[in-house]
């Protein structure tokens, strides 16, 4: 009985000496991240031993006698705070705490911090705070697969191909019609007059950040997107100030073994092709380029960059942030082989096409500035302009048997040349603990031209090639220019909701907003049509010996001549 009311009498005693310690407890957020958690942050009763570390919420819980405490709140790289402290027995003190990065100065030195949207941490860190459902690629890994553009980026997300010979791109399965491309949240103007989409290989990696895909439907994109979204971010200086040159070199081994590579006559070696459409058909030959292409011997592909960027303090707060890129790129194509055009039954060949030569020279030049203004830590203003100049000379021979079994030879030599230029300015403002605001505003521009695209057919005589007198339009030359111009807005405010009084946090988010565009779009297509009268045999690559203003005529019968024909009569240049 005696050991059972010691055993009683001492555990009594221990309760009550536990009994007599108080605790503190509370959640530590990070400002600079939305008010996330922040953990692993160090939390501690100063002046003594006792200090703990924040879980992976940002919670914390300290034990410890009763009395009057001076709490510190610190983490690497964030200004650390201080708050005092009454603990009583047997009760819990809640104190939380917003904790934010800072530049400090230790011996001369500033410690400073900047997100790289680049790295693939930071956008996986972004995706998973998402409310929507995006898959996003920074340059990084771009970089380290061998992508050159955003067309084979996007290539990279599953579900989504691209048909070889095109700029097209299909989301599980659905084409351009279903789906949309944005440069920086703000829609992008098409470079083709059939197309809805711009095409994304016209967007080299040197002025990509990151490219993000949403496959699925959210109230930020407009209405017309069934299939995805893709949203390229161009390039954000980060870092210490830098200079990158970078060239490069190389070739196509049968370009580069042809003495014999064909290119556009007219075309020029940087992509700025120059050539009018002529204004009068009768009395005048206006053409200024010839039909037959021009030669060259031993092409070397090229390519020459260069990119900078810098940043500097602007007052306390304020930083200014400087980024600047120009390159330029070609390469030469040749392939040779056959070629086959099948019915509609899948059975019958219509045309044999037993020896063909293509010749491709493409050019991109691409150029890109970037200013950021980092006013504090609540606003930021952003302004891009983008600029990309694309062209390429094609030019196709074949050499075949017609429907009437009739050996011919056709050449089409088709010069185009892409011109996007996009300015955006863009706001981000935190107005209050609760409400933030995103703006932006963008001019864009398109101007697509196939300024000269020329169509040969001759038909095999006993004594050599003649033009295929019966068909007009067997030799033609085509003029198709395409000027679009795009306004588009945003502007988003959000606002943050539902909090419980004992919580730091918000739990939830409402968005609100506005998303237009206005576009206008002119295109214009003439054909010229060569109605010849002459059986006289024609040298396929001397075209210019016959076609040439010596032997126009204006009116039909003319022997030996021809008569050009466009619109709706012979006197008309109404486009097409």
């Amino acid at each position: 009985m005696k050991n059972q009311l010691l055993s009683l009498l001492f555990l009594l005693v221990t309760v009550s000496l536990f009994a007599q310690k108080g605790s503190v407890t509370g959640t530590l957020t990070d400002k600079d991240m939305n008010n996330e958690p922040l953990p692993f942050a160090n939390v501690v009763l100063k002046g003594t031993t006792n200090g703990v570390s924040t879980d992976d919420n940002g919670k914390y819980t300290i034990s410890a006698d009763p009395g009057t405490y001076v709490i510190e709140f610190s983490f690497l790289g964030y200004e650390t705070q201080t708050e005092t402290v009454v603990i009583e027995a047997g009760k819990t003190v809640t104190v939380d705490k917003n904790l934010g990065s800072g530049s400090y100065t230790l011996q001369d030195v500033v410690v400073q911090a900047q997100v790289n949207r680049e790295r693939e941490s930071a956008l996986l860190q972004e995706q998973q705070k998402a409310v929507t459902i995006t898959q996003q690629i920074g340059a990084q890994e771009l970089a380290r697969k061998g992508v050159s553009d955003a067309a084979a980026a996007v290539t990279k997300v599953t579900g989504i191909s691209r048909q070889d010979g095109s700029s097209g791109i299909f989301v599980r399965g659905l084409g351009d019609r279903y789906n949309s491309t944005m440069l920086n949240g703000l829609p992008l103007p098409s470079n083709e007059p059939t197309n809805k989409n711009v095409a994304l290989d016209l967007f080299s990696t040197d002025v990509i950040q990151s490219v993000a895909v949403s496959k699925t439907y959210y109230t930020d994109l407009y209405g017309d997107v069934g299939g995805a979204n893709i949203d390229i971010k161009s390039k954000e200086h980060t870092g210490k100030t830098k200079i990158n040159i970078e060239i490069g070199s190389g070739f196509n081994n049968y370009a580069f073994a042809s003495n014999n590579f064909k290119v556009a006559d007219g075309y020029k070696t940087f992509g700025f092709y120059n050539v009018n459409k002529p204004t009068v058909i009768t009395n005048q030959y206006q053409f200024g380029t010839r039909w037959s292409p021009n030669r060259k011997s031993n092409p070397i592909d090229n390519n020459v960059g260069i990119s900078g960027g810098t940043s500097f303090q602007i007052g306390e707060e304020g930083r200014l942030s400087i980024f600047a890129t120009a390159a330029f790129e070609n390469g030469f194509v040749m392939k040779r082989g056959y070629q086959m055009n099948i019915g509609n039954n899948r059975t019958i060949v219509n045309e044999d096409f037993y020896n063909v030569n293509k010749f491709d020279y493409n050019t991109k030049t691409t150029g890109l500035a970037n200013i950021a203004y980092k006013i504090n830590n609540k606003n930021k203003l952003k302004l891009n302009s983008v600029f990309i100049n694309s062209s390429k000379s094609d030019v196709n021979e074949f050499d075949f048997l017609n429907e009437n079994q009739t050996n011919s030879f056709s050449r089409q030599t088709v010069t185009e040349q892409n011109k996007l230029f996009v300015n955006q300015l863009h706001g981000e403002h935190e107005l209050s603990n609760r409400w933030d605001l995103n703006w932006g505003g963008s001019f864009a521009t398109v101007k697509a031209d196939m300024p000269d695209r020329i169509t040969n057919t001759l038909l095999e005589s006993e004594n050599g090639y003649v033009f295929n007198a019966n068909q007009p339009a067997s030799n033609n030359r085509y003029f198709q220019l395409l000027d679009e111009v795009e306004f588009s807005a945003r502007a988003l405010a959000s606002v943050k909701v539902i909090k419980k009084a004992d919580e730091a946090d918000y739990k939830g988010k409402i968005t609100f907003g506005y998303n237009g565009r206005i576009k206008n779009r002119d295109f214009e297509a003439t054909q010229f049509n060569f109605r010849i009268n002459s059986n006289n045999p024609i040298e396929p690559n001397n075209i210019d010996s016959f076609l040439n203003a010596a032997n126009q005529a204006n009116t039909n019968g003319a022997p030996d001549s021809f008569r050009i024909l466009t619109g709706r009569n012979a006197q008309s240049l109404v486009p097409f």
